[in-house]
């Protein structure tokens, strides 16, 4: 799937991955990949710092 896809790109830059979401999805989404995915970060851009900088690698859509 699309997500898995995204996942390896980090894999080969030997980074954990991150999963960005709206902080209305960001709970459902980490439950609905928690027993697929195990120990997947998935925040709400709520939890970032407001001067941090991000990196977009990859994006999936549910």
């Amino acid at each position: 799937n699309n997500l898995s896809k995204q996942i390896q790109k980090f894999a080969e830059f030997g980074q954990q991955p991150v999963v960005l979401a709206s902080p209305m999805v960001r709970l459902y989404f980490k439950k609905l990949t928690e027993h697929v995915i195990p120990g997947l970060v998935v925040l709400s851009y709520n939890e970032l710092d407001p001067g941090m900088e991000i990196q977009t690698v990859g994006m999936v859509s549910i």
